[in-house]
């Protein structure tokens, strides 16, 4: 957006702003929620701890 605004001097509104704005503030308010409730809404600690539990069960990666 920056290369977009202020480089090519360029003040017509298009879809990918809208899409930014929208996307960015969806997050930002993902975020607080998930910071004041204590919840992973992604699911991220258990695809953490799914893949932590294969690498440690797998006698591959074992060095003898």
């Amino acid at each position: 957006m920056h290369l977009d605004v202020y480089i090519y001097g360029n003040q017509e509104p298009w879809i990918l702003w809208d899409i930014y704005l929208y996307s960015v503030n969806v997050i930002d308010l993902t975020m607080v929620v998930a910071l004041i409730v204590d919840r992973d809404f992604l699911g991220l600690h258990k695809l953490k701890n799914k893949t932590l539990n294969y690498f440690k069960s797998n006698d591959i990666h074992k060095v003898t």
